[in-house]
C-alpha cells in the first residue's frame, strides 16, 4: 500500500493541502477575532488552496507526478490531474459556504 503510486499521489496531494488546513483552525481559534480578521483568515486560504489546485496542472508537476511516460500511465495522470482539481474544488467550495455569513458578525 505505502508503495501504490495513488496512495502516494493523495499523500503528496494532501501533504500539501493540510498545513494550510491547519493554519486556518488556529487563526480560527484565536479568541479576539472579528468579521474582518476572518475574511482576511479565509482569503489567504483560498488562494493557498488556489495556487496548489493552479499547481497541479502545471507541467512540471505533472512530470513529478508520472515518474515514467507511457500510453497507461498518461492517462492515469489526466485522472490524477482532474482528482486534485476537484480536491481543491471541494475544499474551496465548503469554506467559501461555511464562511459565507461572515460579514453579518
Amino acid at each position: 500500500m505505502l508503495q501504490d503510486d495513488d496512495f502516494k499521489f493523495f499523500l503528496h496531494l494532501f501533504h500539501q493541502i493540510m498545513p494550510h488546513v491547519d493554519m486556518m483552525y488556529q487563526q480560527l481559534q484565536k479568541k479576539d477575532i472579528d468579521a474582518v480578521f476572518i475574511k482576511r483568515a479565509l482569503q489567504s486560504f483560498t488562494s493557498s488552496v488556489q495556487a496548489i489546485r493552479d499547481q497541479s496542472s502545471s507541467p512540471e508537476q505533472q512530470q513529478v507526478a508520472a515518474g515514467t511516460t507511457g500510453k497507461r500511465r498518461a492517462l492515469g495522470e489526466q485522472d490524477k490531474q482532474r482528482l486534485s482539481k476537484e480536491v481543491c474544488d471541494t475544499i474551496l467550495g465548503h469554506a467559501n459556504e461555511r464562511f459565507s455569513f461572515t460579514s453579518h458578525l
